[in-house]
């Protein structure tokens, strides 16, 4: 019988600290050089527009992430998986949304959906629930001759 290690809470912080340097190293300045050249003026609604489209190219990476790699580039450093906690698989589109959405929930009440992951059986944080998701270190034991070659090749 296989038993799972979740991904505890310090792991999953730097991870998404990790990844947040990253997609702001990659999206600021797309930011500047393609939607608004003039970034920094007094425009407040250039600004936000701008705000938006790079919000929801954030959510798209991180959402095809979770979807066809069961991880962001720092979870995968890190040797993490983000599954479906009811099944193992992949998560669904529908589901990487919710928990994409759920970042959002759970950092209202002064981050306390993000410090759960502390107190939890399966350090599920409020948008691991919300998405039913869980985060478990990856496990290079369960995976296929067949898919590991897939990945080296």
């Amino acid at each position: 019988m296989k038993t799972v290690e979740y991904a505890g809470f310090w792991r999953r912080g730097v991870s998404t600290l990790l990844d947040s340097l990253l997609i702001s190293l990659i999206l600021m300045p797309l930011g500047i050089a393609f939607f608004q050249p003039d970034f920094f003026a007094e425009k407040e609604s250039l600004q936000l527009s701008t705000a938006i489209i790079l919000e929801l190219l954030s959510c798209l990476i991180f959402i095809s992430c979770w979807h066809y790699w069961k991880a962001t580039p720092a979870k995968l450093l890190l040797e993490c998986d983000v599954v479906d906690s009811r099944t193992g698989q992949p998560l669904s589109f529908g589901q990487s949304i919710l928990r994409y959405v759920g970042y959002g929930l759970a950092l209202l009440p002064f981050g306390l959906g993000i410090f759960w992951i502390l107190f939890d059986k399966r350090h599920q944080g409020w948008h691991d629930k919300l998405a039913h998701s869980i985060v478990i270190m990856h496990d290079e034991s369960s995976t296929s001759l067949q898919e590991l070659e897939k990945r080296v090749n």
